[in-house]
């Protein structure tokens, strides 16, 4: 699976507070729970509690919570700066 989408997952349904609320096009919340799981059994942490009513997430899972956010903005920023260098004019005029 793939580790990015992992905690892309993970932030979408820590700052909706469901993993209904947290739905992406075309995908169940049993995937999103699926994909935390996996990133929870790799990292070997547990980084929400989840149940059927709420979702609470743990003292660790608040701090990975920041570090993910800060690499999700660092990683958007870099596509972006990629992005705007191709879109530059450059060459003699």
């Amino acid at each position: 699976m793939d580790r990015f989408k992992q905690i892309e997952t993970f932030v979408r349904v820590a700052e909706a507070g469901s993993l209904a609320a947290a739905l992406e096009e075309g995908v169940s919340p049993v995937i999103l729970g699926r994909r935390i799981d996996a990133l929870e059994k790799r990292i070997g942490v547990k980084l929400m509690y989840r149940s059927t009513r709420r979702l609470v997430i743990s003292e660790d899972g608040a701090a990975f919570l920041n570090r993910c956010k800060n690499l999700l903005a660092d990683w958007d920023q870099a596509e972006n700066e990629l992005a705007a260098g191709r879109r530059a004019v450059g060459g003699h005029i």
